[in-house]
């Protein structure tokens, strides 16, 4: 059974409590001409009941509307176990089928309300014993001639009694189950989430190796060994060192750094590229997480890397600016935009395992909170990558 501090079983448990103890004190409060006579014939056994069941009964309605579990447990147990006490105790007394029914009449009107405080603490089955005992004893109480009608009243007690415990399991059991469900939904949402971070980490390796290994190798094939492929290779080194230990992911760094971050990774592919910047209203302090500085350098990389490749001899150009309305009113954040005035392509036509934009672009930029990217092209149009970030 899950009984945690916010489970529907212990809500519906502190609702026992609530139940049980209100309903004892109506029941002791709605009858005080009759208590009144019952202490008359029975001084020290209504003082008793009075007493320990309203003292009782006022624990269990303070631990229900408290939230207190362990309260409630022990007036529980403690008020089944005074009018278990009590209950002998006037049969005892009074024997069967003797005394005037007015005088303990009001006592024997609540046993299963009695039972059903009891129902989420304890095993199902000392709850029934328990509950046949009570129902027994106030069947034999509450009978009027000893020579008739005993069977059939302890039956009818049963009958009311068990009906009212059957309902509150019926409740409870409501209660677990949808604790169950809510467990099984929350198990499942925690799968779908660990399998939605693998396929992120997948495509985050997929992008490192297309954009820094494989442009290095195509690049040593194709030229040897120069300066600039050395450097390639160090950065593709450098890249997988950082994702095999991650480091300093939280930190933040001002928009100028990522600026001066930016421009140096674009001029490493392009030394001749124009990168024009507009940061005049972008705060001093770091708003920047490092690895959105990481991801948008990246990206930004990647997609001037397809341009040299495809839009060779053709002009191309950086912005990146600082505005407060990125994301719309009031929000601020950061726009790079990379374009030229190449061939451009058909984005129809691109076999969806082709990697440069899919995942080095537009994939890593979905993964990145508050942040998108968009590609404008057309035949003979060039190419306009857009990518944004917004704080969060």
């Amino acid at each position: 059974m899950t009984t945690g501090p916010r489970s529907a079983t212990s809500r519906m448990a502190a609702l026992f409590g609530v139940f049980t103890g209100t309903a004892v004190l109506l029941f002791i409060g709605t009858f005080p001409p009759r208590i009144v006579d019952a202490f008359h014939d029975f001084p020290w056994w209504t003082a008793w009941v009075v007493a320990t069941e309203t003292l009782c009964a006022l624990a269990l309605l303070t631990a229900g509307l408290t939230g207190r579990p362990r309260l409630q447990r022990g007036a529980a147990r403690a008020l089944a176990g005074s009018y278990c006490f009590s209950s002998a105790w006037m049969l005892a007394i009074r024997g069967l089928g003797h005394g005037t029914e007015a005088d303990v009449v009001w006592h024997e009107a609540y046993p299963s309300i009695i039972v059903i405080g009891l129902v989420p603490f304890l095993r199902t089955r000392m709850v029934l014993l328990l509950a046949g005992a009570l129902f027994t004893v106030v069947g034999l109480l509450a009978v009027d001639d000893p020579g008739r009608g005993v069977v059939v009243n302890i039956l009818h007690m049963y009958g009311l009694g068990g009906f009212s415990v059957a309902v509150a399991y019926a409740i409870l059991g409501i209660a677990t189950l949808s604790d169950e469900e809510s467990e099984r939904t929350r198990e499942r949402i925690s799968i779908a989430s660990v399998a939605e971070a693998e396929q992120m980490e997948r495509e985050r390796v997929d992008g490192l190796i297309h954009d820094a290994v494989m442009s290095t190798l195509l690049a040593a094939a194709g030229v040897g060994s120069e300066p600039r492929v050395v450097a390639s290779a160090e950065n593709a080194l450098a890249e997988l060192d950082a994702l095999r230990f991650p480091r300093g992911d939280d930190q933040l760094v001002p928009v100028e750094d990522f600026v001066h971050s930016l421009r140096s990774g674009l001029h490493f592919i392009d030394p001749g590229l124009a990168v024009t910047t507009s940061i005049t209203e972008a705060p001093v302090e770091p708003i920047l997480p490092v690895s959105v500085v990481r991801d948008l350098t990246a990206a930004a990389a990647e997609a001037l890397r397809n341009s040299v490749i495809h839009a060779r001899g053709h002009r191309r150009s950086a912005t990146v600016s600082y505005r407060d309305d990125a994301g719309g009113p009031l929000t601020p954040g950061v726009v790079v935009v990379v374009e030229d005035d190449g061939p451009g392509y058909d984005s129809r036509t691109v076999p969806p395992h082709r990697m440069g934009t899919r995942a080095s672009i537009v994939g890593r930029m979905d993964a990145i909170p508050g942040a998108g990217a968009t590609i404008e092209t057309a035949p003979g149009a060039g190419v306009r990558v857009s990518l944004t970030w917004t704080t969060p």
